[in-house]
């Protein structure tokens, strides 16, 4: 009788936690949904879960059950019950106080960080980096288990070249030639949307009809800004929309095709995906030479400089100048056939460096390795 040697399927489960809510809207939310999704379609058994900011509670989204605390306790309870692979955290350290002990499942925390982490916990981490500029700062700190670079994923079938009328209810009802500039962002002064709009009223005294729309949290903040109040302060008369609120992505993907240019004025990133998103509706991007959307835009025409350097503890903030935000607007309007350049370049870029099946491809080859093997 022939012997049958039976082989043990490898455990094709990974958990992924983010730090904030994983029901509420967030870039967290979205991109941890976006990598289940990818790895789903290759194979993979994924398993969402969050911190509520309010009960804090562990969610976990695939059949909607609720976990209590994100505790030790808690995190044993999901390592017995699902036996993953791997566990991939995405947020900031503190946010995972399980980080104290080792586990026997590896543990990675998808990191972005401008100064070296000074966190003792992340010694049970394996850390990978989002940007370059996040694996020399972790280099440069001495970390030595570190993954590869893995960026932030889109979807480049959704998030692509599509006609948007400019008459569109996200355009602000701009006439069909108006020039349209848009960002997008959470009200924060890290955003600096004060020089985004002061950078527009100086363009648009040249250019009347421009307009500019922002997709934001909030139209005001004690964080942030007073974005009206900017507007009337700056004397732009008129082509000013704020959007507010979640917007399906169908909606969102709209938004950028409605733009002429995506003015990115941020003083600091750990990635920042609007830039990509814009870049993958083929939309050329205007940003200031920061920590992820200068690394992710592949080409320097509309860099925003120079910019005001100022430090924060060990990060280096570049502040835009509304000169030199208006300058960027100006060279994006009066060459027409450059901006169809670059927003062809951004499309390319998108689909090859970061569309959300090659960046699922890239976890599951870092996940599937044994553990200790480099």
């Amino acid at each position: 009788m022939r012997r049958v040697s039976f082989v043990r399927t490898p455990n094709r489960t990974v958990i992924l936690i983010s730090g904030l809510s994983i029901r509420r809207a967030s870039s967290f939310s979205r991109q941890l949904r976006l990598l289940a999704r990818g790895l789903s379609e290759r194979g993979w058994d994924a398993v969402l879960a969050g911190r509520n900011p309010l009960t804090e509670d562990i969610l976990e989204s695939r059949e909607c059950h609720e976990y209590p605390a994100l505790s030790t306790g808690r995190i044993h309870g999901l390592l017995q019950r699902y036996e993953p692979r791997a566990l991939v955290l995405l947020g900031y350290p503190d946010q995972f106080p399980f980080l104290e002990r080792p586990w026997d499942a590896p543990v990675y925390l998808w990191a972005q960080f401008s100064s070296p982490p000074k966190d003792a916990r992340l010694a049970h981490a394996t850390l990978v980096p989002l940007t370059e500029t996040t694996r020399a700062v972790l280099a440069a700190a001495g970390v030595d288990r570190m993954g590869p670079t893995i960026p932030h994923g889109v979807d480049t079938s959704l998030f692509c070249p599509r006609k948007v009328a400019k008459t569109a209810p996200l355009a602000a009802n701009a006439p069909a030639d108006a020039f349209t500039v848009g960002t997008v962002g959470a009200n924060t002064t890290r955003k600096r949307f004060d020089a985004l709009i002061r950078g527009f009223a100086l363009f648009q005294r040249r250019h009347p009809e421009a307009r500019l729309l922002i997709k934001t949290d909030r139209r005001s903040h004690s964080g942030g800004f007073d974005l009206d109040g900017l507007a009337r302060s700056a004397g732009i008369p008129r082509g000013f929309r704020i959007v507010t609120g979640d917007l399906p992505a169908e909606t969102l993907a709209s938004f950028y095709a409605s733009l002429d240019v995506y003015v990115h004025t941020a003083e600091w990133e750990g990635f920042g995906l609007p830039p990509v998103e814009a870049m993958s509706c083929g939309i050329p991007v205007a940003t200031t030479p920061i920590q992820g959307p200068g690394e992710t835009v592949p080409y320097r025409d509309y860099f925003i400089e120079p910019c005001r350097l100022a430090r924060e503890g060990e990060t280096v903030l570049r502040g835009a100048e509304p000169k030199a935000v208006a300058e960027a607007m100006e060279a994006a309007c009066t060459d027409p056939r450059r901006r169809r350049i670059l927003g062809r370049s951004g499309r390319r870029e998108a689909r090859r460096r970061y569309d959300y099946r090659k960046v699922a491809r890239r976890w599951e080859v870092l996940i599937s390795r044994r553990p200790g093997v480099p």
